[in-house]
């Protein structure tokens, strides 16, 4: 917050550098919103895809902390920040966690009970792994958008979007969704929304005559 900038990550490497942020941050007060895009008091822009991991940290981290998340190993936060707020993760939703994702519903495993609601979003299992060639076998889970009205929420505000703060997920593109190359797609990941549109998100956009 106060760099007033935005830095993307993917797979916990910076894309680029940060972006300046001119807009004055405002204090959202509805919901978080998954898979869609609140603005004018409506969803749009639906993910079409898989979303998965998504957690919300109360601070802005450090680019190690990005990486250490993106590969799913151990941090410590002291090495390299002693003076700076302990993060706290506000919000977790794991949909391969098969005991706590059922149903409609993925609990929030961070402690602050947000679970989020699918609607119209699905739990979807498939397994990996051949036996016969000796390999194990493995089911998992992921949350499934259809890229039209499906989505999933959770009880907000997550975060105090007026200050810093840093939100991560495992996303995958539904490449038959955008085959289209003569259309423009906009499609929202997630974001915080306010009473008529989202104070935050993160989207995948391809113009038209663009491919992925």
């Amino acid at each position: 917050a106060a760099a007033q900038t935005i830095q993307l990550y993917v797979n916990g490497v910076p894309q680029n550098e940060p972006v300046p942020f001119t807009a004055t941050p405002w204090k959202a007060s509805g919901n978080l919103q998954v898979g869609r895009l609140w603005a004018s008091a409506t969803g749009k822009e639906n993910f079409a895809g898989t979303i998965d991991e998504v957690k919300v940290w109360s601070r802005a981290l450090a680019d190690t902390e990005i990486a250490h998340d993106a590969w799913l190993e151990d941090e410590d936060i002291s090495d390299g920040t002693a003076g700076d707020p302990v993060p706290a993760l506000v919000a977790k939703w794991d949909a391969t966690d098969m005991a706590n994702a059922t149903g409609t519903t993925v609990n929030d495993t961070s402690g602050f009970g947000r679970n989020l609601a699918l609607n119209g979003a699905v739990l979807t299992q498939f397994t990996t792994g051949d036996p016969e060639i000796g390999e194990e076998v493995t089911t998992t889970q992921t949350m499934t958008l259809n890229g039209t009205s499906a989505h999933a929420t959770a009880t907000g505000p997550v975060v105090d979007d007026s200050g810093s703060f840093t939100a991560t997920a495992w996303v995958t593109l539904d490449p038959a969704k955008l085959a289209d190359t003569s259309k423009a797609y906009a499609v929202q990941v997630f974001g915080q929304s306010g009473a008529s549109q989202s104070s935050w998100g993160v989207w995948y956009e391809q113009p038209a005559g663009s491919t992925q």
